[in-house]
Protein backbone atom coordinates (compact mmCIF):
# COMPACT_ATOMS: atom_id res chain seq x y z
CA UNK A 1 0.00 0.00 0.00
CA UNK A 2 1.44 3.52 -0.61
CA UNK A 3 0.76 6.51 1.02
CA UNK A 4 1.31 10.43 -0.11
CA UNK A 5 2.55 12.63 1.66
CA UNK A 6 2.84 16.45 0.48
CA UNK A 7 5.18 18.79 1.86
CA UNK A 8 3.11 20.76 4.30
CA UNK A 9 0.52 18.36 4.92
CA UNK A 10 0.92 17.96 8.47
CA UNK A 11 0.35 14.92 10.56
CA UNK A 12 0.13 11.74 9.19
CA UNK A 13 -0.35 7.60 10.86
CA UNK A 14 1.09 5.09 9.08
CA UNK A 15 1.66 1.47 9.67
CA UNK A 16 4.87 -0.58 9.54
CA UNK A 17 3.83 -2.33 5.99
CA UNK A 18 3.32 0.86 3.95
CA UNK A 19 5.39 2.62 1.28
CA UNK A 20 5.53 6.35 1.94
CA UNK A 21 5.94 8.61 -1.00
CA UNK A 22 7.02 12.02 0.24
CA UNK A 23 6.63 14.59 -2.23
CA UNK A 24 8.09 18.01 -1.71
CA UNK A 25 10.73 16.40 0.34
CA UNK A 26 14.50 15.00 -1.12
CA UNK A 27 16.92 12.43 0.77
CA UNK A 28 19.00 15.28 1.92
CA UNK A 29 16.38 16.76 3.62
CA UNK A 30 16.82 13.72 6.69
CA UNK A 31 19.86 14.93 8.15
CA UNK A 32 17.54 17.79 9.09
CA UNK A 33 14.24 15.85 10.47
CA UNK A 34 14.03 14.65 14.27
CA UNK A 35 13.07 11.55 14.90
CA UNK A 36 11.24 10.79 18.86
CA UNK A 37 9.42 8.29 20.71
CA UNK A 38 6.15 8.56 21.16
CA UNK A 39 5.10 5.27 22.94
CA UNK A 40 6.31 2.47 21.00
CA UNK A 41 5.56 4.90 17.75
CA UNK A 42 8.60 6.29 15.78
CA UNK A 43 7.47 9.86 15.14
CA UNK A 44 9.55 11.61 12.28
CA UNK A 45 9.57 15.46 12.16
CA UNK A 46 10.36 16.37 8.56
CA UNK A 47 10.69 20.37 8.65
CA UNK A 48 12.05 22.98 11.40
CA UNK A 49 8.51 24.04 12.04
CA UNK A 50 7.69 20.72 13.36
CA UNK A 51 4.24 21.02 11.55
CA UNK A 52 4.96 18.12 8.89
CA UNK A 53 5.24 14.59 11.09
CA UNK A 54 4.48 10.85 9.83
CA UNK A 55 4.08 8.83 12.74
CA UNK A 56 4.89 5.62 11.90
CA UNK A 57 2.72 3.14 14.71
CA UNK A 58 4.76 0.04 16.30
CA UNK A 59 7.76 0.50 14.67
CA UNK A 60 10.39 0.73 17.49
CA UNK A 61 8.71 -3.11 18.37
CA UNK A 62 7.94 -4.20 15.36
CA UNK A 63 10.98 -6.35 13.83
CA UNK A 64 9.55 -7.63 10.73
CA UNK A 65 9.03 -3.68 9.12
CA UNK A 66 8.55 -3.88 5.38
CA UNK A 67 8.17 0.09 5.29
CA UNK A 68 9.94 2.23 2.47
CA UNK A 69 9.87 5.90 2.26
CA UNK A 70 10.22 7.32 -1.37
CA UNK A 71 11.64 10.90 -1.27
CA UNK A 72 12.10 13.17 -4.53
CA UNK A 73 15.06 11.41 -5.45
CA UNK A 74 15.59 8.29 -3.11
CA UNK A 75 13.78 5.42 -1.43
CA UNK A 76 14.92 4.34 1.90
CA UNK A 77 13.69 0.88 2.94
CA UNK A 78 13.26 -0.26 6.53
CA UNK A 79 16.21 -1.46 6.85
CA UNK A 80 18.09 1.43 5.85
CA UNK A 81 16.31 3.63 7.85
CA UNK A 82 17.35 1.30 10.91
CA UNK A 83 21.01 2.32 10.29
CA UNK A 84 20.01 5.64 10.14
CA UNK A 85 18.18 6.09 13.27
CA UNK A 86 21.62 3.83 15.22
CA UNK A 87 23.75 5.91 13.61
CA UNK A 88 22.50 9.64 13.51
CA UNK A 89 19.91 9.79 16.60
CA UNK A 90 19.71 9.53 20.36
CA UNK A 91 16.18 7.86 20.20
CA UNK A 92 17.90 4.80 21.58
CA UNK A 93 18.73 6.08 25.27
CA UNK A 94 15.55 6.42 27.51
CA UNK A 95 14.36 7.36 31.35
CA UNK A 96 11.29 5.38 32.27
CA UNK A 97 10.58 3.24 28.92
CA UNK A 98 10.83 -0.12 28.17
CA UNK A 99 13.40 -1.04 25.15
CA UNK A 100 12.84 -1.19 21.25
CA UNK A 101 13.77 -3.59 18.44
CA UNK A 102 17.64 -1.51 18.85
CA UNK A 103 20.25 -1.91 21.07
CA UNK A 104 18.98 0.84 24.10
CA UNK A 105 20.22 1.98 26.84
CA UNK A 106 17.13 2.02 29.32
CA UNK A 107 17.02 3.72 32.94
CA UNK A 108 14.55 3.21 35.65
CA UNK A 109 13.01 6.21 37.12
CA UNK A 110 13.33 7.15 40.95
CA UNK A 111 9.65 7.35 41.84
CA UNK A 112 7.71 5.92 44.47
CA UNK A 113 4.58 3.07 43.18
CA UNK A 114 3.15 2.48 46.51
CA UNK A 115 4.10 -1.08 46.46
CA UNK A 116 5.90 -0.93 49.58
CA UNK A 117 9.23 0.23 47.83
CA UNK A 118 10.34 2.29 44.69
CA UNK A 119 9.50 -0.04 42.32
CA UNK A 120 9.96 0.40 38.22
CA UNK A 121 10.17 -2.96 35.72
CA UNK A 122 12.31 -2.03 32.78
CA UNK A 123 12.09 -4.49 29.84
CA UNK A 124 14.91 -4.46 26.99
CA UNK A 125 13.36 -6.37 23.94
CA UNK A 126 15.72 -6.98 20.93
CA UNK A 127 19.30 -6.29 20.38
CA UNK A 128 22.34 -5.25 23.14
CA UNK A 129 20.71 -3.06 25.74
CA UNK A 130 21.98 -1.71 28.70
CA UNK A 131 19.81 -1.84 31.43
CA UNK A 132 19.99 0.35 34.51
CA UNK A 133 17.84 -0.09 37.31
CA UNK A 134 17.18 3.33 40.39
CA UNK A 135 18.39 3.67 43.51
CA UNK A 136 15.92 1.51 44.63
CA UNK A 137 14.14 -2.00 43.98
CA UNK A 138 13.94 -2.63 40.03
CA UNK A 139 13.04 -5.58 38.00
CA UNK A 140 15.28 -5.48 35.19
CA UNK A 141 14.49 -7.53 32.05
CA UNK A 142 17.35 -7.88 29.19
CA UNK A 143 15.44 -10.15 26.85
CA UNK A 144 16.75 -10.76 23.63
CA UNK A 145 20.31 -9.86 22.74
CA UNK A 146 23.72 -9.73 24.68
CA UNK A 147 22.20 -7.46 27.90
CA UNK A 148 23.99 -5.64 30.41
CA UNK A 149 22.43 -4.76 33.38
CA UNK A 150 23.60 -2.67 36.52
CA UNK A 151 21.03 -2.59 39.63
CA UNK A 152 22.54 0.13 41.35
CA UNK A 153 21.68 0.08 45.16
CA UNK A 154 18.19 -1.77 46.04
CA UNK A 155 17.19 -5.10 45.73
CA UNK A 156 16.68 -5.92 42.43
CA UNK A 157 15.82 -8.40 40.45
CA UNK A 158 17.11 -9.66 36.95
CA UNK A 159 16.09 -11.27 34.05
CA UNK A 160 18.64 -11.67 31.16
CA UNK A 161 16.88 -13.60 29.04
CA UNK A 162 18.54 -15.23 25.40
CA UNK A 163 22.07 -14.02 24.86
CA UNK A 164 25.10 -13.65 26.93
CA UNK A 165 24.13 -11.44 29.29
CA UNK A 166 26.42 -9.44 31.74
CA UNK A 167 25.78 -8.49 35.32
CA UNK A 168 27.24 -5.31 37.40
CA UNK A 169 27.94 -4.88 40.56
CA UNK A 170 29.57 -2.76 42.85
CA UNK A 171 29.69 -2.52 46.44
CA UNK A 172 26.40 -1.35 48.12
CA UNK A 173 24.40 -3.05 45.49
CA UNK A 174 22.35 -4.74 48.11
CA UNK A 175 20.93 -8.56 47.92
CA UNK A 176 20.53 -9.04 44.50
CA UNK A 177 18.83 -11.87 42.26
CA UNK A 178 19.45 -13.13 39.03
CA UNK A 179 17.05 -16.09 37.71
CA UNK A 180 19.22 -18.40 36.22
CA UNK A 181 18.38 -19.43 32.60
CA UNK A 182 18.19 -22.84 30.96
CA UNK A 183 20.42 -22.50 27.85
CA UNK A 184 23.88 -24.36 28.87
CA UNK A 185 25.31 -22.88 25.90
CA UNK A 186 24.96 -19.14 27.32
CA UNK A 187 27.31 -17.71 29.84
CA UNK A 188 26.12 -15.36 32.40
CA UNK A 189 28.89 -12.78 33.37
CA UNK A 190 29.60 -11.20 36.52
CA UNK A 191 31.46 -8.23 36.93
CA UNK A 192 32.56 -6.90 40.40
CA UNK A 193 33.83 -3.17 40.60
CA UNK A 194 36.20 -2.56 43.05
CA UNK A 195 36.96 -6.23 44.53
CA UNK A 196 39.39 -8.83 43.53
CA UNK A 197 39.35 -12.82 43.00
CA UNK A 198 40.01 -12.98 46.68
CA UNK A 199 36.98 -11.52 48.38
CA UNK A 200 35.31 -14.12 46.24
CA UNK A 201 32.88 -16.47 49.28
CA UNK A 202 30.63 -18.97 47.89
CA UNK A 203 27.57 -20.50 49.54
CA UNK A 204 24.37 -22.87 48.57
CA UNK A 205 20.82 -21.95 49.52
CA UNK A 206 18.48 -25.07 47.84
CA UNK A 207 18.77 -25.28 44.04
CA UNK A 208 20.04 -21.13 44.75
CA UNK A 209 23.99 -19.68 44.65
CA UNK A 210 24.79 -17.52 46.78
CA UNK A 211 27.80 -14.67 45.50
CA UNK A 212 29.13 -12.31 48.11
CA UNK A 213 32.24 -10.16 47.54
CA UNK A 214 31.59 -6.96 49.58
CA UNK A 215 32.27 -8.86 52.83
CA UNK A 216 28.85 -7.33 54.04
CA UNK A 217 26.19 -10.13 53.59
CA UNK A 218 23.38 -7.78 52.63
CA UNK A 219 25.73 -7.19 49.35
CA UNK A 220 25.18 -10.68 47.91
CA UNK A 221 24.39 -11.92 44.80
CA UNK A 222 21.82 -14.79 44.68
CA UNK A 223 21.36 -17.19 41.25
CA UNK A 224 18.21 -18.45 41.89
CA UNK A 225 17.51 -22.36 40.68
CA UNK A 226 20.94 -21.99 39.70
CA UNK A 227 22.00 -26.03 40.59
CA UNK A 228 19.23 -26.71 38.61
CA UNK A 229 20.32 -25.12 35.75
CA UNK A 230 23.82 -25.02 35.65
CA UNK A 231 24.06 -22.10 33.24
CA UNK A 232 28.07 -21.27 32.80
CA UNK A 233 29.21 -18.30 34.75
CA UNK A 234 32.46 -16.09 34.23
CA UNK A 235 33.83 -13.86 37.10
CA UNK A 236 35.43 -10.25 35.87
CA UNK A 237 36.91 -8.94 39.10
CA UNK A 238 39.79 -5.97 38.65
CA UNK A 239 42.66 -8.72 39.24
CA UNK A 240 41.11 -11.55 36.90
CA UNK A 241 38.89 -13.23 34.96
CA UNK A 242 38.10 -16.49 35.97
CA UNK A 243 35.19 -18.97 35.25
CA UNK A 244 33.16 -20.84 37.63
CA UNK A 245 34.67 -24.15 36.87
CA UNK A 246 38.16 -22.96 36.77
CA UNK A 247 37.41 -21.28 40.46
CA UNK A 248 35.98 -24.45 41.80
CA UNK A 249 39.09 -26.57 39.49
CA UNK A 250 41.82 -24.49 41.71
CA UNK A 251 39.33 -24.14 45.25
CA UNK A 252 38.49 -28.07 46.68
CA UNK A 253 36.56 -26.85 49.23
CA UNK A 254 34.34 -24.92 47.28
CA UNK A 255 34.36 -27.28 44.81
CA UNK A 256 32.96 -30.08 47.72
CA UNK A 257 30.62 -27.68 49.17
CA UNK A 258 29.08 -26.57 46.23
CA UNK A 259 28.61 -30.36 44.54
CA UNK A 260 25.31 -30.90 44.53
CA UNK A 261 23.20 -33.94 43.18
CA UNK A 262 19.39 -33.58 42.27
CA UNK A 263 17.16 -36.49 42.64
CA UNK A 264 14.06 -36.50 41.44
CA UNK A 265 10.73 -39.15 42.42
CA UNK A 266 8.31 -39.93 40.35
CA UNK A 267 4.34 -40.29 40.82
CA UNK A 268 4.56 -43.52 42.27
CA UNK A 269 5.33 -44.33 46.28
CA UNK A 270 8.99 -45.22 46.78
CA UNK A 271 12.50 -44.55 48.93
CA UNK A 272 14.18 -41.81 47.49
CA UNK A 273 17.78 -41.81 48.82
CA UNK A 274 20.29 -39.20 49.17
CA UNK A 275 24.17 -39.69 49.01
CA UNK A 276 26.91 -38.53 51.06
CA UNK A 277 27.29 -34.83 49.14
CA UNK A 278 25.04 -31.97 49.05
CA UNK A 279 21.42 -33.33 47.84
CA UNK A 280 18.52 -31.82 46.18
CA UNK A 281 15.24 -34.23 46.94
CA UNK A 282 12.37 -33.95 45.26
CA UNK A 283 9.23 -36.30 46.23
CA UNK A 284 6.33 -36.12 43.25
CA UNK A 285 3.96 -37.52 44.39
CA UNK A 286 2.51 -41.29 46.15
CA UNK A 287 3.92 -42.04 50.02
CA UNK A 288 7.25 -41.43 49.61
CA UNK A 289 10.30 -41.99 52.13
CA UNK A 290 13.04 -40.05 51.88
CA UNK A 291 16.43 -40.63 53.13
CA UNK A 292 18.51 -37.58 53.40
CA UNK A 293 22.27 -38.83 54.30
CA UNK A 294 25.36 -36.32 55.01
CA UNK A 295 25.70 -33.40 53.60
CA UNK A 296 23.52 -30.48 53.59
CA UNK A 297 20.26 -31.71 52.09
CA UNK A 298 17.35 -29.76 50.72
CA UNK A 299 14.13 -32.19 50.31
CA UNK A 300 10.80 -31.37 49.17
CA UNK A 301 7.24 -32.35 48.02
CA UNK A 302 6.68 -30.66 44.60
CA UNK A 303 3.37 -32.42 44.26
CA UNK A 304 1.55 -32.42 47.70
CA UNK A 305 -1.27 -34.28 47.53
CA UNK A 306 0.39 -37.69 49.54
CA UNK A 307 2.29 -37.52 52.65
CA UNK A 308 6.03 -38.05 52.86
CA UNK A 309 8.20 -38.72 55.44
CA UNK A 310 11.58 -37.11 56.13
CA UNK A 311 14.83 -38.73 57.39
CA UNK A 312 17.17 -36.24 57.29
CA UNK A 313 20.67 -37.09 58.94
CA UNK A 314 23.84 -35.29 59.28
CA UNK A 315 24.49 -31.91 58.17
CA UNK A 316 22.74 -28.51 57.45
CA UNK A 317 19.49 -29.43 56.14
CA UNK A 318 15.92 -28.12 54.54
CA UNK A 319 12.78 -29.97 54.83
CA UNK A 320 9.76 -28.95 53.18
CA UNK A 321 6.45 -31.11 53.45
CA UNK A 322 3.04 -30.72 51.27
CA UNK A 323 -0.44 -30.62 51.86
CA UNK A 324 -1.06 -33.80 53.67
CA UNK A 325 0.06 -35.56 57.03
CA UNK A 326 3.75 -35.71 56.80
CA UNK A 327 6.12 -36.88 59.10
CA UNK A 328 9.89 -35.69 59.94
CA UNK A 329 12.78 -36.64 61.56
CA UNK A 330 16.04 -34.49 61.39
CA UNK A 331 19.08 -35.22 62.34
CA UNK A 332 22.74 -34.02 63.29
CA UNK A 333 23.01 -30.15 62.13
CA UNK A 334 21.09 -27.14 62.43
CA UNK A 335 18.05 -27.93 59.93
CA UNK A 336 15.15 -26.10 58.75
CA UNK A 337 11.64 -27.81 58.62
CA UNK A 338 8.37 -26.66 57.13
CA UNK A 339 5.27 -28.76 57.58
CA UNK A 340 2.59 -27.26 55.39
CA UNK A 341 -0.72 -28.18 55.09
CA UNK A 342 -1.76 -31.30 57.19
CA UNK A 343 -1.02 -33.08 60.78
CA UNK A 344 2.24 -32.95 60.35
CA UNK A 345 4.71 -34.46 63.20
CA UNK A 346 8.50 -33.36 63.61
CA UNK A 347 10.86 -34.61 65.29
CA UNK A 348 14.23 -32.25 65.82
CA UNK A 349 17.46 -33.70 67.21
CA UNK A 350 20.22 -31.99 69.60
CA UNK A 351 20.82 -29.41 67.63
CA UNK A 352 19.28 -25.53 66.80
CA UNK A 353 16.66 -25.83 64.48
CA UNK A 354 14.11 -23.57 62.58
CA UNK A 355 10.74 -25.57 62.37
CA UNK A 356 7.64 -24.39 61.03
CA UNK A 357 4.13 -25.42 60.79
CA UNK A 358 2.98 -23.20 58.03
CA UNK A 359 -0.59 -22.95 56.53
CA UNK A 360 -2.82 -25.37 58.10
CA UNK A 361 -3.27 -28.59 60.17
CA UNK A 362 -2.89 -29.51 63.71
CA UNK A 363 1.02 -30.37 64.25
CA UNK A 364 3.06 -31.90 66.79
CA UNK A 365 6.34 -30.94 67.14
CA UNK A 366 9.13 -31.55 69.27
CA UNK A 367 12.40 -29.76 68.91
CA UNK A 368 14.91 -31.68 70.95
CA UNK A 369 17.86 -30.53 72.73
CA UNK A 370 19.20 -26.96 71.39
CA UNK A 371 18.00 -23.89 70.59
CA UNK A 372 15.09 -24.28 68.49
CA UNK A 373 13.00 -21.41 66.72
CA UNK A 374 9.24 -23.03 66.47
CA UNK A 375 6.44 -21.41 64.67
CA UNK A 376 3.25 -23.37 64.97
CA UNK A 377 1.18 -20.84 63.09
CA UNK A 378 -2.13 -21.78 61.46
CA UNK A 379 -3.97 -24.49 63.45
CA UNK A 380 -3.95 -26.16 66.97
CA UNK A 381 -0.80 -27.34 67.47
CA UNK A 382 1.73 -29.02 70.19
CA UNK A 383 4.62 -27.37 70.81
CA UNK A 384 7.70 -28.80 72.47
CA UNK A 385 10.67 -26.74 72.57
CA UNK A 386 13.28 -29.88 74.62
CA UNK A 387 11.25 -32.61 74.81
CA UNK A 388 11.68 -35.62 71.90
CA UNK A 389 9.83 -37.86 71.05
CA UNK A 390 9.91 -39.63 74.75
CA UNK A 391 7.39 -37.71 77.05
CA UNK A 392 9.23 -39.41 79.83
CA UNK A 393 12.90 -38.22 78.93
CA UNK A 394 15.12 -36.62 81.45
CA UNK A 395 17.88 -36.49 79.32
CA UNK A 396 17.47 -32.76 78.42
CA UNK A 397 19.88 -29.49 77.96
CA UNK A 398 19.21 -26.27 79.07
CA UNK A 399 18.85 -24.52 76.13
CA UNK A 400 16.90 -21.43 75.25
CA UNK A 401 13.90 -21.95 73.04
CA UNK A 402 11.47 -19.37 70.64
CA UNK A 403 8.02 -21.33 70.53
CA UNK A 404 5.23 -19.35 68.73
CA UNK A 405 1.66 -20.87 68.79
CA UNK A 406 0.46 -18.71 65.80
CA UNK A 407 -3.08 -18.87 65.35
CA UNK A 408 -5.62 -21.97 66.66
CA UNK A 409 -5.20 -23.12 70.41
CA UNK A 410 -2.30 -24.63 70.78
CA UNK A 411 -0.05 -25.92 73.70
CA UNK A 412 3.08 -24.87 74.31
CA UNK A 413 5.90 -27.03 76.64
CA UNK A 414 9.28 -24.96 76.72
CA UNK A 415 11.34 -27.26 78.55
CA UNK A 416 14.44 -26.48 80.55
CA UNK A 417 16.32 -23.59 80.00
CA UNK A 418 15.51 -19.64 79.26
CA UNK A 419 12.59 -19.69 77.10
CA UNK A 420 10.39 -17.29 75.24
CA UNK A 421 6.79 -18.80 74.43
CA UNK A 422 4.07 -16.74 72.26
CA UNK A 423 1.13 -17.87 72.01
CA UNK A 424 -0.43 -15.81 69.74
CA UNK A 425 -4.38 -15.71 68.57
CA UNK A 426 -6.25 -18.72 70.19
CA UNK A 427 -6.61 -20.38 73.76
CA UNK A 428 -3.04 -21.43 74.39
CA UNK A 429 -1.63 -22.74 76.90
CA UNK A 430 2.01 -21.95 78.02
CA UNK A 431 3.91 -24.08 79.96
CA UNK A 432 7.44 -22.64 81.21
CA UNK A 433 8.16 -26.04 82.67
CA UNK A 434 10.78 -26.64 85.28
CA UNK A 435 14.22 -27.62 85.91
CA UNK A 436 15.60 -31.61 86.40
CA UNK A 437 17.21 -32.94 88.70
CA UNK A 438 20.66 -32.23 86.19
CA UNK A 439 19.84 -28.72 85.42
CA UNK A 440 18.66 -25.69 87.48
CA UNK A 441 15.19 -23.66 86.29
CA UNK A 442 14.91 -21.81 83.33
CA UNK A 443 13.82 -18.39 82.87
CA UNK A 444 10.85 -18.48 80.84
CA UNK A 445 9.05 -15.51 79.14
CA UNK A 446 5.28 -15.92 78.14
CA UNK A 447 3.57 -14.05 76.07
CA UNK A 448 -0.45 -15.48 75.02
CA UNK A 449 -2.13 -12.79 73.72
CA UNK A 450 -5.19 -12.73 72.18
CA UNK A 451 -7.54 -15.85 73.69
CA UNK A 452 -8.19 -17.11 76.68
CA UNK A 453 -4.64 -18.37 77.55
CA UNK A 454 -3.50 -20.35 79.98
CA UNK A 455 -0.09 -20.39 82.03
CA UNK A 456 1.23 -23.41 83.73
CA UNK A 457 3.96 -23.54 86.23
CA UNK A 458 5.15 -26.41 88.09
CA UNK A 459 8.47 -27.50 90.04
CA UNK A 460 11.03 -25.48 90.07
CA UNK A 461 10.01 -23.11 87.55
CA UNK A 462 12.76 -20.17 88.16
CA UNK A 463 11.77 -16.90 87.39
CA UNK A 464 8.73 -16.76 84.67
CA UNK A 465 7.97 -13.64 83.24
CA UNK A 466 4.22 -13.23 81.61
CA UNK A 467 2.95 -10.31 79.70
CA UNK A 468 -0.52 -11.64 78.39
CA UNK A 469 -0.84 -8.87 75.83
CA UNK A 470 -4.62 -9.65 75.02
CA UNK A 471 -7.77 -8.55 75.05
CA UNK A 472 -8.25 -5.03 77.79
CA UNK A 473 -12.18 -5.87 78.57
CA UNK A 474 -12.34 -9.13 80.44
CA UNK A 475 -13.60 -10.64 77.33
CA UNK A 476 -11.19 -13.48 78.02
CA UNK A 477 -10.29 -15.34 80.74
CA UNK A 478 -6.35 -15.82 81.17
CA UNK A 479 -5.60 -18.14 83.72
CA UNK A 480 -2.28 -18.82 85.75
CA UNK A 481 -2.15 -22.15 87.50
CA UNK A 482 0.55 -23.43 90.26
CA UNK A 483 0.35 -27.50 89.55
CA UNK A 484 1.98 -28.00 93.12
CA UNK A 485 1.21 -25.24 94.74
CA UNK A 486 -1.23 -23.93 97.62
CA UNK A 487 -2.73 -21.04 98.02
CA UNK A 488 -0.81 -20.17 101.35
CA UNK A 489 2.64 -21.28 99.41
CA UNK A 490 2.90 -17.85 97.65
CA UNK A 491 2.95 -14.43 98.25
CA UNK A 492 1.27 -11.80 96.00
CA UNK A 493 3.01 -8.23 95.89
CA UNK A 494 3.79 -5.00 93.49
CA UNK A 495 7.26 -4.61 92.28
CA UNK A 496 6.64 -1.13 90.41
CA UNK A 497 3.50 -1.61 88.09
CA UNK A 498 3.89 -5.13 88.10
CA UNK A 499 2.45 -8.05 89.87
CA UNK A 500 4.86 -10.15 91.57
CA UNK A 501 3.92 -13.85 92.93
CA UNK A 502 6.52 -15.40 95.21
CA UNK A 503 6.94 -19.09 95.92
CA UNK A 504 7.34 -18.41 99.91
CA UNK A 505 9.71 -21.33 100.44
CA UNK A 506 11.95 -21.10 97.06
CA UNK A 507 13.17 -17.93 97.04
CA UNK A 508 14.42 -18.56 93.16
CA UNK A 509 10.74 -19.41 91.80
CA UNK A 510 8.41 -16.68 91.12
CA UNK A 511 6.68 -15.22 88.62
CA UNK A 512 6.06 -11.64 87.56
CA UNK A 513 3.31 -10.18 85.63
CA UNK A 514 4.15 -7.12 83.59
CA UNK A 515 2.09 -4.00 83.79
CA UNK A 516 -0.16 -5.62 85.60
CA UNK A 517 -1.19 -2.88 87.78
CA UNK A 518 -1.24 -0.15 84.53
CA UNK A 519 -2.02 -1.95 81.25
CA UNK A 520 -5.55 -3.99 81.63
CA UNK A 521 -4.24 -6.31 78.12
CA UNK A 522 -2.22 -7.42 80.54
CA UNK A 523 -4.52 -8.41 83.25
CA UNK A 524 -4.62 -12.09 84.44
CA UNK A 525 -8.37 -12.73 85.41
CA UNK A 526 -8.28 -16.12 87.21
CA UNK A 527 -5.27 -17.98 89.17
CA UNK A 528 -5.64 -21.69 90.73
CA UNK A 529 -3.88 -23.78 93.19
CA UNK A 530 -3.92 -27.18 94.24
CA UNK A 531 -6.61 -26.61 97.03
CA UNK A 532 -8.51 -23.27 95.26
CA UNK A 533 -9.75 -22.44 91.56
CA UNK A 534 -11.05 -19.66 90.44
CA UNK A 535 -8.29 -16.85 92.75
CA UNK A 536 -8.63 -13.38 91.85
CA UNK A 537 -6.77 -10.63 92.51
CA UNK A 538 -7.96 -6.93 92.29
CA UNK A 539 -5.61 -3.93 93.15
CA UNK A 540 -6.83 -1.74 96.51
CA UNK A 541 -5.56 1.49 98.10
CA UNK A 542 -4.16 0.96 101.12
CA UNK A 543 -2.93 3.77 104.08
CA UNK A 544 -2.05 6.07 100.93
CA UNK A 545 -0.47 3.11 98.66
CA UNK A 546 -1.43 0.75 96.27
CA UNK A 547 -1.66 -3.02 97.57
CA UNK A 548 -3.42 -6.33 96.29
CA UNK A 549 -5.75 -7.67 97.49
CA UNK A 550 -6.62 -11.79 96.79
CA UNK A 551 -10.70 -12.59 96.05
CA UNK A 552 -11.40 -16.30 97.11
CA UNK A 553 -14.11 -17.50 95.47
CA UNK A 554 -16.30 -18.23 97.76
CA UNK A 555 -16.47 -14.28 98.55
CA UNK A 556 -13.92 -14.55 101.25
CA UNK A 557 -11.23 -12.43 100.50
CA UNK A 558 -7.89 -11.76 102.19
CA UNK A 559 -4.94 -8.74 102.43
CA UNK A 560 -1.51 -9.51 101.10
CA UNK A 561 0.35 -6.33 101.15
Amino acid sequence: MTTVFTKGQGSLAVSTTENIQLVGYKAADLSASMFSRLANNLVITLDSRGSDKIIVTNYLTETDSALTIQFDDAILTGMELDTYIVNNTAITSYIGYDGTKFSDTLTAPVTDYGRGSDYRKISGLAGDDTVIGSAKANPLYGNEGNDTLIGNAGYDEFFGGEGTDTYIFAKGHEGDKIQSETNANETTILKFIGANLADLVLRVDFKNLIIQVYGDTSDSVTITDYFANKQPITFVFEDRTITLEEYLEANSTFKEDLTVNIIDGTSASETLTGTEANDIIHSQGGKDIVMALAGDDQATTIKKSAATLFYMASGNDIAIGGDSNDRFYLGAGNDKAQGNNGNDIIYGDDDSEAIKATEGGNDIIYGGNGADQIYGQFGDDILYGNQDSNPSSTMRNPDNDMIDGGDGNDLLFGGVGHDNLFGGAGDDVLNGESGDQYFSQGDDYLSGDWGADSYVFSGAFGYDVVADRGASDNSEIDVISFTDLNLNDVLFSLNGTNLLISVINNSKNFVEVVDFATDAANHIEQFNFKDQIGVGISLVEYEGAMTVQVNLPAATTAEII
